[in-house]
């Protein structure tokens, strides 16, 4: 839309150790590789709220394109972007907690 939008920051909870024991007992479960604490990706947390699809492709572009540092004159991320998770092609029903991050 080419206009100012609004982008809210959000900060989240610091993930606890109960919860990070949980997620690795369940990755246990699952098969995951070792060291199963490597598969914890998230636990300081923030959420991006946008008012509208196109200010979500463009705080995503901010990530995916601005997030590179030049050292010794090669292209490194400053912010290693580890997932994207994207569930607004699910249903309601497959939705936790109702939100689609």
């Amino acid at each position: 839309d080419g206009g100012v939008g609004e982008v809210e920051v959000c900060a989240a909870p610091i993930k606890n150790a109960a919860r990070m024991r949980e997620k690795l007992a369940e990755y246990a479960a699952d098969g995951a590789e070792w060291p199963l604490c490597a598969q914890i990706l998230d636990p300081v947390r923030t959420s991006i709220v946008c008012d509208g699809p196109a200010r979500m492709l463009e705080v995503a572009g901010w990530f995916l394109r601005g997030s590179c540092a030049v050292s010794d004159g090669e292209r490194e991320r400053a912010l290693p972007i580890c997932k994207v998770k994207n569930k607004f092609a699910l249903e309601d029903s497959q939705l936790v907690g109702g939100y689609r991050d």
